[in-house]
C-alpha cells in the first residue's frame, strides 16, 4: 500500500500527490502505464494499493520518478 505524507500532522494536504497518470485507471490502462498488476489508485491520488509487493514497488517507483520530473521542470 502507498499513502502520501501530509505537510503536517493536522493537515490533509499531501507533500506530493501520487502521479495523475495512476489516478482512477482501470486495470488494463494502469498496467500499460506502470506495469503494475492488480493495483488501484484513488482518484484523489492520496492512496494506492496492489496485490503484490512487486506491483506496489512499481507504483512507488513511478510516483518518485514523477516527483523528480516535476522538480526538474
Amino acid at each position: 500500500m502507498l499513502q502520501t505524507i501530509p505537510i503536517s500532522p493536522d493537515r490533509l494536504t499531501a507533500r506530493a500527490d501520487l502521479p495523475e497518470a495512476l489516478a482512477g485507471l482501470r486495470e488494463a490502462q494502469r498496467t500499460a502505464v506502470t506495469h503494475a498488476r492488480r493495483a488501484f489508485c484513488h482518484n484523489g491520488r492520496f492512496i494506492a494499493s496492489a496485490k503484490s509487493y512487486e506491483s506496489t514497488r512499481t507504483m512507488a517507483t513511478a510516483a518518485l520518478q514523477a516527483i523528480e520530473q516535476r522538480r526538474d521542470a
